[in-house]
């Protein structure tokens, strides 16, 4: 008597199950029975003996099922000895459904990833479960983002290692994992790396792990599923909410106008506490932010050609880094330091280039003058110094000088040489009571000409403040002819 333990035995495909075969001899001899199974295509069975009694045999046999197949199919043990058939035995092999394409994979996503920053990359672990009753062939995994993100694969992903971000970096060409087999609930892991870019744009973005995985259907044949799960997080350039924080800036567009205008606000503050005239600048007046957007909008296109000078043409509003940052903002403080640095350098040259200092020469008077336009016929104030003595100057304001103060100068003698021609002495005569431009003209690369302070009056250019200033008298001609023939030239 044959039983087979379970008489029905469900096989998935390409998979094997075990059964029970067991021979009850009654008082016969269980020595030299043999077990062997009826080839059936498709399924293979190996028998092994396990356990003999004195009256009983029971056998293991690993039924292997390769493929699939519709339909039960009967096994048939057969028992001999010496060759001859003494009991026979079936088993139903049963099939096992196909997966349903829905419940082949279970694919989770694992991460701490909520917020990603450019040069701080993030790890993403993929988990592939099989959740079928079936082995199933992972083809791929791979991950889906706009193209300013960067997504790869770590060195040996899907190996359940994973390199992790403090080994080697993934090799970016490497979007997806190789194909792998799972047996009935086995897990594989793919460790990736979401990595922002300098031209990824801020704000929210969605991740897409695409897993696509094959199994026998029920005909028999491979068919194929796709699961897609997906993540979703936020890029902020790192840096720049301190930044905006930092100067009260709402955002990032409007931060190039309102660094030109502090820029420009701090050293015009200096130059205001030193006595130069600015216009005031009030941070919370309506022209102050009128002004912070209009120069704001013209950066964008400013910061567009710089970079295609450069040869990386782009512009930060489809997407920006730190650098990006960095440049806008060290940009914006040169721009505006430049905008009062370059104008008040020039103004305080042209102002120093007017301006007669104690030790000038006539000569260099004369030029001073020259530049700003002075004419030669001037006011003639008295004023007090030091010790209460009253003395007595041509007076000359210098546009832009020191608040408050004012310049007065002896008279200038004029001394023309011996060989000087009438017609030259004319010239001469005339531009004395003309503009001291007229004078500087005539007398400067001339040798025929010497100027010198009148001894009878101040030793050279002297600052005055108004405040000293005691009465104002009638103009006079600062340069006078020398009644002297002979000139010693001074210049």
């Amino acid at each position: 008597m044959v039983r087979v333990l379970p008489g029905r035995l469900a096989v998935p495909p390409d998979s094997t199950a075990v059964a029970d075969v067991l021979v009850d001899t009654g008082a016969g001899d269980p020595g030299g029975l043999a077990l062997s199974s009826v080839p059936v295509a498709g399924v293979s069975v190996n028998a092994t003996t396990v356990e003999t009694t004195p009256t009983t045999i029971r056998w293991r046999a690993d039924v292997a099922r390769a493929g699939w197949r519709s339909g039960d199919v009967d096994v048939v043990f057969v028992v001999t000895r010496g060759g001859a058939t003494v009991a026979t035995g079936t088993l139903v092999v049963t099939p096992v459904s196909p997966p349903d394409p829905g419940g082949v994979v279970e694919v989770t996503v694992s991460t701490e990833l909520d917020q990603l920053q450019e040069a701080r990359p993030q790890e993403v672990v993929i988990v592939v479960r099989n959740t079928s009753s079936g082995p199933v062939t992972v083809d791929f995994v791979s991950g889906v983002v706009s193209a300013d993100v960067r997504v790869c694969l770590l060195p040996d992903a899907g190996t359940g290692t994973g390199g992790g971000l403090d080994g080697e970096r993934c090799d970016r060409r490497r979007m997806s994992a190789e194909r792998r087999d799972l047996d009935r609930g086995e897990v594989s892991t793919y460790w990736f790396v979401v990595e922002a870019t300098e031209r990824t744009r801020t704000g929210r973005h969605q991740i897409l792990f695409v897993t696509k995985s094959s199994y026998l259907n029920d005909s028999g044949d491979r068919a194929s599923t796709e699961t897609v799960v997906k993540h979703a997080f936020t890029h902020s350039v790192l840096g720049e909410a301190e930044f905006l924080t930092a100067v009260g800036v709402p955002s990032f567009l409007l931060l190039p106008g309102f660094l030109v205008v502090m820029a420009y606000r701090i050293p015009a503050r200096r130059a205001q506490s030193r006595g130069v005239e600015l216009p005031p600048l009030d941070v919370s007046a309506p022209e102050f932010l009128a002004i912070s957007a209009t120069l704001s909008v013209v950066a964008i296109p400013t910061y567009w050609l710089i970079t295609t000078l450069l040869g990386r043409p782009h512009t930060y509003l489809a997407g920006y880094g730190v650098r990006d940052l960095l440049a806008v903002w060290i940009g914006s403080v040169v721009v505006g330091f430049g905008a009062f640095a370059i104008p008040w350098a020039v103004t305080t040259t042209r102002t120093r280039l007017r301006t007669p200092t104690p030790h000038d020469s006539p000569l260099t008077v004369v030029e001073r003058l020259a530049r700003s336009g002075s004419p030669l016929v001037l006011p003639q104030v008295r004023f007090e110094v030091t010790g209460g003595e009253i003395r007595q100057g041509f007076l000359v304001v210098v546009p832009g000088g020191q608040s408050g103060t004012a310049w007065c100068l002896p008279r200038i003698r004029l001394s023309l040489s011996p060989d000087t021609g009438d017609d030259r002495r004319a010239e001469v005569q005339a531009a004395m009571t003309g503009p001291a431009e007229g004078l500087w003209s005539v007398v400067r690369r001339r040798s025929d000409v010497s100027l010198s302070w009148d001894s009878a009056g101040l030793a050279g250019p002297t600052l005055v403040r108004t405040a000293d200033i005691l009465t104002e008298i009638t103009a006079a001609p600062l340069v006078t002819q020398s009644l002297s023939a002979e000139a010693e030239l001074d210049y």
